[in-house]
């Protein structure tokens, strides 16, 4: 019996402990948390604070549950680095600016490899003075150690300070990757210093080395490939997210337990790649959903790791620490500043080699950016449960070094970077904001004037809420400084982020493909790096030889090599042309999306093009540019419809069902808030507008050849209404379509009127003067009432068209064909004719005349056309 009572006692006494630590983690999350709420009011780092607050909780722990805190203090680090290193990694890989980092990468590499070891060994030689007895491979040890930095709580600050972006990936890149080349050389060094000597041949070590290290450039961009696919064909923002964070981490663990590789590596590699290929991954509310998921996985493990570093330092280091462990730890933290910045100046010429060139001031500030975090004080703690005899003071050195570098260097980070003249904008950010700054004030000012005409908020104090307004309305760039431009560099740069907003705001709504996102959008980069305007021709990074001559057939080609995926024209090589013949479509739809997509960012641009120059010069080079890239683009475009008709085809399709469906969207939105639509109701309406998003077929059959869409549009006009289907077909027959593309103008004739079958057109007042009138589209039609009215009063009526849509097509009718054939019909036919005619002629100025009810969901048009149709009176009472 007694046997089984200790079994029971075990069984309760961990039960205990395990609910202990439950709660002692949640508190500390709950901390971490109250913390972060009242960052505002805390002069430190979130790093910080959650260091210090680690430590409080280690001392509170060993106060009321010592047994908690030494089981915490014995965690495995490989379970630390398993639970919070993967999300970390991954996501400050994917966030990274991955345009800023392809520049600075050569820099980055060279950090990340050789510095590490430079810094290691000159961190060997403090280590060897003050710990006489250690042996090389221990000081080594210790100094890869330090080597690795953490620049969680700097990265944030630079980023917020305006700091270059390529500073910023340099700093942040660099800290990844040799987080991974850190950890190498502790498994490389850890058994040397075991033992006091290498155990393994050199060769050996070389081998192990290049595993670790050059694995995870092929490993992590599979893992990274594989990731996009799943993503691709998933839907929802939950399953997203759990794609994401399943692969994360089983990435991580095949690569360091399978593969045996470094994880950390392969997470970098995998996260860059997916951030490089695929940054739309996410578009939309499902984005947003996704990211969400991601800050608070990333806030836990920060909050946790950091605070378990604080609590592991208080049960493994306080309890052993004097004066001397004090006088150490401050002289190997300035060991470790003076080292990183010794590093930086050996390898400065080499650094130096590249496009990007740093000087002092450069220099300086990575020495300080240098962070060490929770991964050196990991490592130091796996060193310590190994049980070789230097393993508390490495202990000891690492949490110092740690902790000084955490409260010094990352609370004076603001004062550095000013110091060092890094605090500073670009003088296109400065201007926009500026201009930001005036529309807010117009706003502002609307705002208030309409609640002034609100008689609820009679007893308002106006001049009270007016200054408080105005006052809080301020610039938050102002009195920063700025780093000079070329006034023309300025306004392009600020007119193509324009054009990359509208670019991301398509793939929100899920018009264009992430295959058009990332051809339009490593353009755009490169025009702004280069502060140049955009061009339809830079879409073709491969330019014929000077020799051969650019015909249609070529430049088609040429487009579609452009966005062709690398793995097709692999696979084409060994199998040869004719087998991928759907991915040969699938990049042709492509190609002719990514033009949809730039003209319709060269059309939402063009309202603001204006805003930013600032002469007439200015003024003149815009619209020259706007004009010769529309119609380069609507060339383009109609060589793609006659290159590839099917292809073409397929895309206005989709595209057409997909505006559909965000409108259809829009709606269910609009029911739920205005017209009481409860959360299952709206769900279910949600589900079935999601389930028509995700069968939309990628290939669509090819419309007949017979003109079953012109006498579709034909009936939809207030003529077809009142005609029988025998009389459409007949009359249909009668006219000719004409294809139109866009910003072609159309001059109405007296013995002709038309149909819109497709497209849309804009009315015109004169030559140059635009009417205010909407688009006309399908089932309208244009020019009927030239049939009653005389000559002599058309000076002032519409007789210019502009098709406004890609393509547009009409059907024209002679007035003296459609004349006999009414006649010679019923009498409802001649009856519908002239209620046509009265419709086309007295609708202008009916909508402008009565004032329609304000809960009527038809157009004002499709009202009053519908009255007069049936033969009812506008006013009065209906006829019988």
């Amino acid at each position: 019996m007694d046997e089984p009572a200790k079994g029971n006692d075990a069984a309760e006494e961990l039960e205990t402990l395990s609910q202990n630590v439950l709660f002692l983690m949640m508190l500390i999350f709950c901390g971490g948390t109250f913390f972060m709420t009242n960052m505002s009011k805390i002069p430190l780092p979130y790093t910080v604070v959650l260091f210090f607050y680690g430590i409080f909780v280690g001392f509170f722990a060993h106060w009321i549950t010592p047994d908690v805190a030494t089981s915490l203090g014995n965690i495995p680090p490989e379970l630390l680095f398993y639970i919070f290193l993967p999300v970390l990694i991954f996501e400050g890989s994917y966030a990274m600016n991955v345009h800023a980092l392809r520049r600075v990468f050569p820099q980055v590499l060279i950090l990340a490899s050789v510095g590490v070891v430079v810094n290691t060994c000159l961190l060997a030689l403090p280590v060897a003075c003050f710990f006489p007895e250690w042996s090389w491979y221990s000081a080594l040890l210790l100094g890869s150690l330090l080597s690795a930095t953490d620049p969680v709580a700097v990265v944030s600050l630079l980023k917020g300070l305006g700091v270059d972006s390529r500073i910023t990936a340099m700093v942040d890149g660099e800290a990844i990757m040799n987080d991974g080349t850190a950890i190498i050389a502790f498994k490389l060094l850890l058994p040397a210093a075991r033992v006091g000597c290498l155990k393994d041949s050199t060769w050996n070590i070389i081998l192990k080395g290049v595993q670790l290290a050059a694995l995870p450039i092929i490993v992590g961009p599979v893992f990274g490939f594989i990731q996009s696919y799943w993503l691709r064909h998933a839907t929802g923002g939950i399953v997203k997210t759990c794609i994401t964070v399943s692969v994360t981490y089983v990435c991580y663990y095949v690569a360091g337990n399978i593969i045996g590789t470094s994880g950390v590596l392969t997470l970098f590699f995998s996260g860059t790649f997916l951030s490089f290929y695929c940054p739309s991954l996410f578009p939309g509310r499902e984005g947003n959903l996704v990211y969400n998921i991601w800050e608070f996985l990333v806030h836990l493990g920060n909050t946790m790791l950091f605070s378990l570093v604080g609590l592991i330092l208080v049960a493994d280091v306080v309890p052993t620490l004097n004066i001397l462990d004090l006088i150490i730890i401050i002289f190997m933290y300035v060991a470790v500043i003076m080292a990183r910045f010794l590093m930086l100046e050996i390898l400065l010429p080499i650094l130096n080699l590249f496009p990007y060139r740093m000087s002092q001031r450069e220099v300086t500030l990575l020495a300080h950016a240098g962070l060490r975090g929770g991964v050196a004080v990991t490592l130091a703690l796996a060193v310590l449960q190994t049980g070789i005899e230097a393993g508390v003071n490495i202990l000891k050195v690492t949490c110092g070094v740690v902790l000084l570098s955490l409260f010094i260097n990352a609370t004076t980070a603001e004062k550095v970077v000013t110091f060092l003249g890094h605090k500073r904008k670009q003088e296109h950010r400065m201007i926009q904001m500026e201009y930001a700054m005036d529309h807010l004030e117009v706003v502002r000012q609307k705002a208030l004037q309409k609640n002034k005409n609100n008689v609820s908020y009679r007893t308002a104090n106006w001049a009270a809420a007016e200054a408080y307004v105005k006052d809080h309305l301020l610039n938050p760039y102002k009195g920063m400084s700025y780093l000079r431009e070329d006034e023309d560099t300025v306004v392009n740069r600020l007119l193509m982020k324009a054009f990359k907003a509208s670019l991301w705001r398509q793939r929100d709504e899920n018009l264009i493909s992430e295959t058009v996102v990332l051809t339009i959008s490593r353009a755009v980069a490169r025009a702004i790096d280069s502060g140049e305007l955009i061009e339809v021709r830079h879409l073709h990074r491969r330019k014929p030889s000077p020799h051969v001559e650019m015909t249609e057939e070529l430049e088609a080609r040429l487009i579609e090599e452009n966005i062709k995926p690398l793995w097709v024209t692999v696979s084409e090589i060994f199998l040869g042309k004719g087998y991928l013949e759907w991915a040969h479509v699938r990049v042709q739809q492509n190609a002719f999306m990514t033009l949809l997509s730039f003209a319709r960012c060269l059309d939402e641009v063009n309202p603001i093009k204006y805003q930013y120059a600032k002469n007439e010069l200015h003024g003149r080079r815009i619209e020259a540019w706007m004009t010769s890239q529309r119609e380069e683009v609507r060339r383009v475009i109609r060589l793609l419809y006659e290159t590839y008709p099917a292809a073409t085809m397929c895309v206005a399709t989709s595209r057409a069902v997909l505006r559909a469906v965000n409108e259809l969207r829009k709606g269910v939105e609009e029911l739920h808030h205005y017209h009481g639509f409860g959360a299952k109701p709206t769900a279910a309406l949600e589900e079935m507008v999601q389930h028509m998003y995700e069968h939309i077929p990628r290939s669509w059959e090819p419309p007949r050849l017979d003109n079953e869409l012109v006498i579709a549009a034909l009936a939809a006009t207030p003529l077809g209404r009142g005609l029988d289907p025998e009389e459409i077909n007949t009359l249909s027959a009668m006219g000719s379509t004409k294809n139109l593309y866009e910003g072609e103008e159309i001059k109405l004739e007296d013995k002709l009127f038309h149909v819109i079958v497709f497209g849309s057109l804009k009315p015109k007042l004169n030559r140059w003067t635009a009417s205010s009138e909407g688009e006309y589209g399908f089932g309208c039609v244009i020019g009927l009432e030239r049939f009653v009215v005389p000559p002599q009063l058309r000076d002032n009526q519409m007789n210019r068209w502009v098709v406004t849509s890609t393509e547009c097509q009409v059907l024209c009718i002679a007035y003296r064909y459609i004349e006999p054939f009414l006649w010679e019909k019923s009498f409802a036919s001649v009856r519908a004719f002239w209620r046509a005619v009265a419709v086309e002629t007295l609708l202008p100025t009916l909508e402008h005349m009565i004032t329609l009810p304000v809960n009527l969901t038809q157009s004002s048009r499709d009202h009053f056309t519908s009255i007069m149709m049936s033969g009812n009176p506008l006013i009065g009472p209906k006829g019988v």
